[in-house]
């Protein structure tokens, strides 16, 4: 995250690399990312970059916990998360959503696919820690009974990220499809795949 020295800078500057970095990681998987482009972008000094972050994988943690800030505000304004629905019910919901917020900001939803195209050890670590996160949700749904106690939390939440992730694209190409499926997947995970009663 952000040194104090960046926290000093004007808004405005916060915002100029913010915006450059941004612009930077829709456009390039992190692994190939450059900290050259970005401050260019925004019009800093090399050396200014290091006062302000520990390096790119710091800039990258501090763009990307915006973004899920920025979608989580828009979430409780729309009222779209309430803790008495199950994680499907909230996930559907949140994904509907993720419409007006990927067509308010079309490059926070390319940093997503970039970062799913992207097998380095950083990344590969951060889309563990978001499933780690899925798991304590579904943990809470196990214990209040809308999800089998005797599954993996892990594995079950691996799977919904890997199922919904490979549709991921779609948001910004095709949205009324992705709803369509990710409604059926969601419904295919609560109800099964099995016609036999």
């Amino acid at each position: 995250m952000p040194k104090e020295a960046f926290y000093r800078l004007e808004n405005i500057k916060q915002n100029q690399i913010f915006k450059a970095s941004v612009k930077e990681f829709a456009a390039q998987r992190f692994s190939e990312a450059s900290i050259n482009r970005i401050i260019k972008d925004a019009d800093i000094a090399r050396g200014s970059f290091y006062r302000y972050f520990e390096d790119k994988e710091d800039l990258y943690l501090y763009v990307f916990d915006e973004i899920i800030k920025e979608k989580h505000q828009m979430a409780i304004s729309r009222g779209l998360t309430n803790l008495k629905n199950d994680v499907f019910e909230n996930f559907i919901r949140v994904s509907v959503a993720g419409r007006e917020f990927s067509e308010a900001h079309p490059e926070y939803t390319k940093i997503a696919v970039m970062m799913e195209k992207d097998g380095c050890p950083f990344i590969t670590e951060l889309r563990s820690a978001l499933i780690v996160s899925l798991a304590e949700l579904i943990k809470l749904d196990q214990q209040s009974g809308n999800i089998k106690a005797e599954l993996n939390p892990f594995l079950t939440a691996d799977m919904i990220y890997t199922l919904i992730v490979r549709k991921f694209e779609m948001l910004t190409e095709d949205y009324d499809r992705f709803v369509r499926e990710t409604d059926q997947i969601v419904s295919m995970l609560k109800n099964g795949i099995s016609a036999r009663p």
